[in-house]
This record gives structure tokens, C-alpha cells and sequence, in this order.
């Protein structure tokens, strides 16, 4: 066991797709935290209804299409070892600038929750597509630690 724990912890590159990994959820639940009191107190004519209302629905929809959509690609893709999947990766990440620039830039409340939910869609696309490169640069009898360790973190 100790072996394998050290063989996990020392793999620079499982290291730094989990760092990434961590720091891409730190932001989104940031976000997905803070953008119903934003848009509460700073988007002119936002009841509170509505905003509980759009934003239970772009937690559902988002997550939902997120993951079918990660499930897609990681078939097409042919899985995560190839340069496909590092095309992917940098297509999700494009994919997280414009929701979070849509967002940013916005002045009203409706191109706000389409940021969101791109946002939310983009975090449930990236959790499958990170979590099976992974486990490809892992050893098959060190995936089960590998896995514990990016929960752990």
C-alpha cells in the first residue's frame, strides 16, 4: 500500500491534472455560490422568485446536459489517452471563458443566467473528462488510490 500510495504521489503529471482539477471546482463553486446574491443585489428588476426559479432550473438542466454531453465526447473521443482528449480539455476550458465572459460582461439579468449556465454546464462537462485523464496516467492497480486522492483533495 505504501507503494502505491508513493507511486500516486509522485507522479507529476496525475499531480498537476489534479491541482487543475481542484482549482477549476474552487472557481465554479465559487461562482455558483455567489451568482444568485449578485444578481440579487445587482441586476436591476431580479425578484427573488425568479432568481430561486432560474437558477434551480439551470442546476438541473446544466448538470443533466453536462454530463451527457462529457459521456459524448469521451465516446467519441475513442476514451482519454490520445490527443483527443487534451482537445477536449482545451475546448471545455474555451467553453468556461466565454460563460464566464457572458457573464461578467452582462448587464442584465437574462445574459447573466445564460453565463450561468454555461458555467454549470461546463463544470459537469469537465468533472468526467478530468477524472478519466486521470485515471489513464495511472497505473489500472493504482486507480482506486488515485481516485480517493482527487476526492480526498
Amino acid at each position: 500500500m505504501k507503494v502505491i500510495l508513493w507511486s500516486v504521489f509522485t507522479n507529476i503529471s496525475y499531480q498537476g491534472v489534479s491541482i487543475a482539477a481542484t482549482n477549476v471546482d474552487f472557481v465554479l463553486l465559487g461562482f455558483e455560490n455567489w451568482g444568485p446574491v449578485y444578481m440579487k443585489d445587482n441586476l436591476a428588476n431580479s425578484s427573488s422568485q425568479f432568481i430561486f426559479l432560474s437558477f434551480t432550473i439551470c442546476m438541473a438542466v446544466a448538470t443533466i446536459f453536462g454530463a451527457l454531453t462529457a459521456g459524448y465526447i469521451g465516446d467519441k473521443a475513442g476514451g482519454y489517452k490520445d490527443r483527443r482528449a487534451l482537445f477536449a480539455t482545451l475546448l471545455v476550458f474555451i467553453t468556461l471563458m466565454v460563460g464566464a465572459s457572458v457573464a461578467y460582461f452582462s448587464n442584465h439579468r437574462d445574459g447573466f443566467i445564460v453565463g450561468y449556465f454555461i458555467m454549470i454546464f461546463t463544470e459537469n462537462l469537465v468533472e468526467p473528462i478530468f477524472l478519466g485523464i486521470m485515471l489513464t496516467l495511472v497505473k489500472p492497480h493504482e486507480r482506486e488510490v488515485a481516485n480517493s486522492m482527487n476526492l480526498f483533495v
